[in-house]
């Protein structure tokens, strides 16, 4: 493909050797409806001494011959003499011939200088060029517009990764060509929150190898819509293998769309590991008064002894998840434990541990804390 520049140099070498003259130039209009004049005429630029010239035209610019060529989009020509501003080169005849496609005016031809007049023949001929240079330009226009959206939306996502990443968000763009997901763009915070490097990242993406075993399932589910482009846009929470092996929670943010014409998921996603570690220890914090309050009202409604400890063991039972569970009794004085009341402990258990001496027994220190923990709840329940 011809590069533009060469392009209306090289349409405008020619048409000035059809048309015989010896100044030309060939512009187009852009998008801010300036005339912009792409190719001169070897020598005219640099013989022309205006001050502060240039080669870019608004519409409020539009005079003279060409000027008036471009907003009554019809050919025009004068072999007399015409007025230029102080410093420009001298122009004896001139023909200007608007580039109208699809009743929209793109761009203009402009020769002048001819040795001999302009005539309706040189106008009929000019205008057959220019219609057919009409379409070829205009797609080139547009062509030119659609690559500067893009090139515009492309530093936006960029600046949108960059931005991203200093906040701690992590973004991966997913593409589902092949049988597994493969990462082709990342932000350095994706990076950070994974532990892998971009050499490693940007491969096959093997999801039991990146995706936790509790999320797999989820994960799979996912990866099939997306792959199909059926995936609505999403928000959750899933939980990855960091690659040091350990378990990191996403918050995760994610639509399908399209990149380099193939179907992909932009993924947005932000550690929130930190947040679910607090929210379990709050979680088990309230579940824990809660606890110790249920017991706290078993102790002051029950007053069958033998109840009221069975009652206590099932609710702790509960509470922790277990098979087995046995309450003791401390004396103090002697430093030792009693067991007083079991749940699921078989004979031999029993009289293993049917008496603890805690003379030297790590368990010590807990007891004395727990006891002065219950000791509160009680005293704040019976308040």
């Amino acid at each position: 493909m011809v590069e533009d520049e060469k392009m209306y140099a090289e349409v405008l070498k020619i048409i000035l050797e059809v048309m015989h003259s010896k100044y030309g130039v060939f512009g187009y209009i852009d998008e801010a409806e300036n005339l912009v004049c792409a190719s001169f005429s070897e020598d005219i630029w640099n013989k022309c001494q205006v001050n502060d010239k240039t080669n870019i035209f608004s519409r409020k610019a539009w005079t003279g011959i060409w000027g008036d060529a471009l907003i009554s989009k019809k050919t025009l020509f004068s072999n007399k003499k015409r007025k230029v501003p102080k410093g420009h080169v001298p122009i004896n005849k001139a023909m200007a011939v608007p580039i109208v496609h699809r009743n929209k005016t793109i761009g203009l031809l402009l020769v002048a200088n001819k040795a001999e007049n302009y005539t309706r023949k040189n106008s009929r001929r000019l205008k057959t060029i220019a219609n057919f240079i009409a379409p070829i330009l205009d797609a080139r226009l547009q062509r030119d517009r659609q690559q500067k959206k893009c090139k515009q939306a492309e530093t936006l996502f960029y600046k949108l990764m960059e931005t991203a990443s200093q906040a701690g968000e992590g973004i991966l763009l997913v593409s589902y060509k092949e049988n597994h997901p493969q990462v082709i763009l990342a932000n350095e915070a994706a990076y950070k929150i994974t532990g892998y490097s971009k050499e490693t990242l940007f491969k096959n993406i093997d999801l039991e190898k990146y995706v936790a075993a509790e999320s797999l399932p989820l994960a799979v589910e996912l990866y099939k819509k997306s792959k199909t482009g059926l995936q609505e846009p999403l928000s959750i929470e899933i939980a990855i293998l960091h690659k040091n092996g350990h378990k990191v929670y996403l918050e995760i943010k994610s639509a399908v769309t399209t990149y380099e014409n193939q179907s992909c998921s932009m993924i947005f996603m932000r550690d929130v590991s930190e947040k679910k570690k607090l929210q379990k220890e709050v979680s088990q914090k309230t579940r824990g008064v809660c606890l110790f309050k249920d017991i706290a009202q078993i102790i002051n409604k029950t007053h069958n002894q033998d109840d009221m400890l069975h009652e206590i063991l099932c609710e702790v039972k509960e509470f922790m998840g277990l098979n087995q569970i046995g309450i003791y009794s401390l004396d103090s004085q002697k430093n030792k434990l009693y067991l007083k009341k079991e749940i699921g402990l078989n004979n031999d258990v029993i009289n293993y541990i049917r008496e603890i001496d805690l003379k030297d027994n790590p368990l010590s220190a807990s007891v004395v804390e727990n006891k002065k923990t219950m000791t509160a709840v009680l005293t704040e329940t019976k308040k």
